[in-house]
């Protein structure tokens, strides 16, 4: 599978999802499906949201990178990370999912940013 459109359209017939039902519910439209399966598009916004319902990686999706299964290691290391994180980490983790799903994608990067240290300023909190 060398296309976007070729590793779609596969990832989609094995999800046994038609172009309506998958972009229902990668929220967006029938027609952005069969333009990305066409080839009549070539990239898409919401191409992460296809593979998660997809149940695939999203960089195999996009590039053809690597392989179409994703790695369940990652999830659970996730959940574990989330599990052990204070309130206000996980608070700022909703934040950073609710901007990213409702489109905002400047704002979300835009917010990671601001979360990163600055050029000779610690990483964490130093315990005394």
């Amino acid at each position: 599978m060398y296309s976007l459109a070729e590793r779609l359209r596969w990832a989609r017939t094995n999800a046994g999802l038609s172009q309506d039902q998958l972009g229902a519910k990668a929220g967006v439209s029938q027609s952005t499906i069969g333009n990305l399966e066409s080839g009549t598009r070539n990239t898409a916004r919401r191409l992460p949201q296809i593979a998660e319902v997809l149940g695939v990686n999203a960089l195999w999706l996009a590039e053809g990178t690597g392989s179409p299964g994703v790695s369940t290691g990652s999830k659970k290391s996730y959940e574990a990370a989330i599990a052990a994180a204070s309130d206000a980490a996980r608070e700022l983790i909703d934040a950073i999912l609710q901007a990213d799903q409702a489109g905002e994608a400047a704002q979300t990067f835009n917010l990671m940013l601001r979360l990163l240290p600055q050029d000779g300023e610690p990483i964490g909190r130093l315990n005394p």
